[in-house]
């Protein structure tokens, strides 16, 4: 069975009521509807996949792979502008990224010209989107 909601933390028993309103409403073996899986993601972001699929009664393993994609999807969308206000300032900052595979590249930039940090990226991965 699932932990009690009174020792759950709020966000995650709020979830938890969500879905058994869900269960008692639907007619037979109904498929999940996308906004709850799109919680039970975001609750397994937060809690862990583990807690959060044995929480709300779902497949671990499905719920692992629903997290991996949206975090693949999210941090594939590179649109990212940074501008400095004024060209003659000094600007600095280090943007780190991370595949789910584990990769990660950290850019350190400094200076008030920036190259396109979307070719950069997609350069060094070795991939053009």
């Amino acid at each position: 069975m699932h932990e009690s909601t009174s020792i759950l933390p709020d966000k995650l028993a709020q979830g938890l009521r969500q879905f058994e309103q869900w269960r008692r409403q639907k007619e037979g073996r109904g498929r999940l509807p996308d906004h709850l899986w799109s919680l039970a993601v975001e609750l397994a972001r937060e809690f862990g996949v583990s807690r959060t699929a044995k929480t709300l009664r779902l497949a671990h393993n499905t719920l692992k792979q629903k997290s991996l994609l949206g975090k693949e999807r999210t941090s594939s969308n590179p649109f990212l502008e940074l501008r400095p206000d004024n060209g003659r300032d000094q600007i600095e900052c280090a943007i780190e990224c991370e595949r789910s595979s584990g990769q990660k590249i950290r850019i350190h930039l400094k200076g008030p010209d920036w190259p396109d940090l979307s070719s950069l990226c997609q350069g060094l991965w070795g991939t053009r989107g």
